[in-house]
């Protein structure tokens, strides 16, 4: 999907590993450190959010369950001096989690959860 978003708008693609998305989870990070590595490195990823013009960005995911991801991908893009525009995905598995955000969540298909009540043996709930 990404890839024809980039041949169809022009828009430039950055492929983000999961391992650096699964960093930006906790608070137990330290971006300096993080940098001086990526520095050094020069992946791919790093070079183009680094080098590109600050602003908005549009965020890509095929699926949503928790909102984690979203959640983590915002917070590293601010490292990058970037905010986003707006959130996609083909599947939203939980749509009330993105209820209280300011950003415009955009998806193909939604599956609301459902709360199925807890039944004991007797059937008394």
């Amino acid at each position: 999907m990404s890839q024809y978003l980039e041949v169809a708008t022009g828009a430039t693609v950055v492929r983000v590993p999961r391992q650096i998305i699964n960093i930006f989870y906790n608070e137990d990070y330290n971006i300096e450190d993080l940098r001086e590595k990526w520095r050094l490195s020069m992946p791919t990823w790093y070079v183009q959010l680094s080098t590109a013009r600050p602003g908005q960005v549009v965020v890509l995911d095929e699926f949503v369950v928790s909102a984690g991801t979203f959640l983590a991908l915002k917070k590293m893009l601010c490292h990058f001096r970037k905010s986003v525009s707006c959130f996609i995905t083909l599947l939203d598995l939980n749509p009330h989690k993105r209820q209280d955000s300011e950003i415009s969540f955009y998806s193909l298909y939604e599956w609301q959860q459902m709360e199925i009540p807890e039944v004991s043996i007797d059937g008394n709930t």
